[in-house]
């Protein structure tokens, strides 16, 4: 997938607080500079550590196998993959947020 898009894949991991959850909570910062083409996803842990049967978890790696595979196509379908491969995977035990941003120019 990154050869053919000819792209990076860039992890911003955070074990921070939502936000507006804690009054006092302090956040990291990030800046990135973007393309037409590019696609931001951010998602909560509940993604990821969605077990199967044996206690395998989704994991980040296929996820990004997900993005991947959506590259090029609208937000809405690339998120929609991500929540269905986890529903697939197995029993929802903690929220899952999926926020996918595609910039067109």
């Amino acid at each position: 997938c990154y050869r053919r898009l000819n792209r990076d894949v860039e992890r911003w991991t955070t074990e921070q607080f939502p936000v507006g959850l804690f009054p006092q909570a302090t956040y990291q910062t990030a800046t990135a500079s973007v393309q037409p083409g590019d696609v931001i996803v951010l998602l909560s842990d509940g993604v990821l550590e969605t077990a199967d049967r044996n206690g395998m978890e989704l994991g980040l790696e296929r996820v990004e196998q997900l993005i991947c595979a959506g590259a090029g196509g609208r937000a809405e379908a690339i998120a929609e993959s991500i929540l269905a491969a986890a529903a697939k995977h197995g029993a929802q035990t903690d929220d899952q947020t999926v926020l996918v941003i595609s910039i067109l120019a």
